[in-house]
């Protein structure tokens, strides 16, 4: 069987026709390339975060500051990723949030800022800190993203994210998770009914 092509450009899972713009509630998960533990660690239930993970948590709290037109709900920052809650909210300055060459929308645009300011922290920390250094990315290419529909759905991730320490050990995205647990992944149905990797 040959070895896949890595350079080889995935399909966008993008909802076909849906303008990422306009204003709406998406859940967001980022994960570090292979979900390497750079962030903290989960004691006792309890995110402790490393000097890095600090730096994630500060500048997702931030990204309002760049993106006006973008409001924070819950978020987590785990041991290997991130999970929020970002509202599209219309209000602020829009175009210059949204502006640019590229057709994205404002999510993707936001995303794609967080994560060139945290990788080039991180890159940094690892060289005057001796943070542990990562190799190639920080970041994995692309996040998963979930458009929230109703208040049933808002109810249960908001839920998800605040239990996610909690979780941990049946969470996929733990290396030491035991598959012979029930995972706890909201973005396993988010896979199969409206969510999509971008």
């Amino acid at each position: 069987m040959p070895a896949q092509d890595p350079y080889r450009r995935r399909p966008s899972l993008r909802l076909q026709g849906f303008d990422y713009s306009r204003p709406g509630a998406y859940f967001i998960t980022i994960c570090t390339e292979r979900r390497l533990c750079l962030l903290g660690d989960v004691v006792d239930t309890e995110v402790r975060l490393t000097d890095a993970g600090w730096v994630v948590q500060t500048t997702w709290e931030c990204l309002p500051d760049a993106f006006p037109a973008l409001a924070l709900n819950l978020f987590v920052v785990m041991p290997n990723h991130l999970h929020g809650i970002l509202v599209v909210t219309g209000e602020g300055d829009a175009s210059a949030a949204i502006a640019g060459p590229s057709p994205a929308g404002l999510i993707s645009r936001a995303v794609q800022h967080y994560k060139s300011v945290t990788t080039a922290e991180y890159a940094f920390g690892a060289k005057h800190y001796r943070w542990p250094p990562f190799a190639g990315r920080l970041w994995q290419r692309g996040f998963y993203d979930r458009i929230i529909r109703g208040e049933t759905e808002w109810e249960r991730i908001r839920r998800y994210i605040a239990n996610n320490p909690v979780r941990w050990a049946y969470d996929r995205e733990n290396p030491e998770h035991d598959p012979t647990l029930p995972a706890d992944d909201p973005l396993s149905e988010a896979r199969r009914d409206g969510g999509h990797q971008r």
